[in-house]
């Protein structure tokens, strides 16, 4: 028998086992976080007060979450502190509820894993009776299946599409279509959120990448740039084309392949430093950068001082005209 250190989360457990290590590690690799003790218990409940006020609400909170700790036939029990260190309010809802809700994850094929993952993003407000909620999450399954779509990877990220009716994942998909049907699943698993936000701003993100920046649906959809606001799609189209930096492709290559540089993948870069390095090799500074963005919010401002302006001048001249008229 020979004895093996084996990590689970941050802590080190001792395994003793006559398999050779590989073996051992392929068994071991992927489970959850080691089972709570008392004292792990207790500073998680430090920890969890800490964010909230040691009210009696809380306390209440965190007895569901020790009592879902503690129940020995649940695979889920290790996992259960993450989720309410990041989604407190859905214990609320009582033990046996959200035991039902993460038991219906697990039998339509979720891990443990990925079952806390969609459970500390979701909303309270989706969670109904187990029956109903079993039946929209098998309704998004099927849903994502036509679509040849990660059903859990992308309810991960985005948990209150199943607040949604399935009329309105069907309109969606609908209206994305129109220009992104030859690159649609990539489009969705790389911005999930085109299911769920507001048309109105996606639709005036999706007309800015395509019509403005010219940049192809394709390349859209690859690098993840609608789950981005605007703003940001904006400051920085305008920040690289004022210096000369953006080129846009000719209408004969756009329609052969995307031609736009740099590439809108680079341009989404979260990071202000790393977009810089990699869309103006170095030649433009953050401080720069943030320089643009203050007279971009400046000019902006006037721009929009003026079109009130000349919006209270027609509604003048327009009440003088009645009044003669009159």
């Amino acid at each position: 028998m020979i004895r093996w250190w084996v990590k689970r989360g941050a802590h080190l457990v001792s395994i003793q086992s006559p398999l050779p290590a590989r073996q051992v590690l392929a068994q071991h690799s992927h489970q959850g976080p080691p089972q709570p003790g008392l004292a792990e218990l207790e500073r998680a409940k430090v920890k969890f007060m800490s964010f909230h006020s040691p009210t009696e609400p809380s306390e209440k909170i965190w007895s569901q979450v020790v009592h879902l700790t503690q129940d020995e036939n649940s695979v889920m029990k290790l996992w259960w502190i993450d989720v309410a260190m990041t989604n407190p309010l859905l214990f609320k809802l009582s033990a046996q509820k959200l035991q039902a809700i993460s038991d219906i994850f697990l039998r339509l094929g979720a891990t443990p894993r990925e079952a806390c993952l969609i459970l500390k993003r979701c909303p309270k407000s989706v969670i109904l009776d187990a029956t109903t909620f079993e039946h929209k999450c098998l309704e998004w399954q099927s849903f994502c299946d036509q679509l040849r779509l990660p059903w859990v990877d992308v309810l991960t990220e985005i948990p209150v599409v199943l607040g949604l009716s399935t009329d309105t994942w069907r309109d969606r998909i609908a209206d994305l279509r129109e220009h992104f049907s030859n690159s649609l699943s990539t489009l969705i698993v790389e911005s999930p959120c085109v299911l769920v936000e507001d048309w109105g701003s996606l639709s005036e993100k999706i007309e800015f990448l395509l019509f403005t920046m010219q940049v192809s649906p394709a390349s859209i959809s690859k690098s993840g740039a609608l789950g981005h606001d605007c703003e940001m799609l904006r400051s920085r189209y305008l920040f690289l084309d004022r210096s000369g930096i953006y080129k846009h492709p000719s209408a004969k290559s756009l329609e052969l392949e995307d031609t736009a540089k740099p590439n809108i993948n680079l341009i989404v870069i979260p990071s202000v430093p790393k977009f810089l390095a990699k869309c103006t090799q170095g030649c433009l500074s953050v401080e720069e950068y943030n320089t643009f963005l203050s007279l971009l919010a400046q000019e902006d401002m006037e721009s929009r001082d003026a079109e009130e302006q000349l919006k209270t001048g027609l509604r003048e001249y327009e009440s003088e005209d009645e009044d003669e008229s009159h």
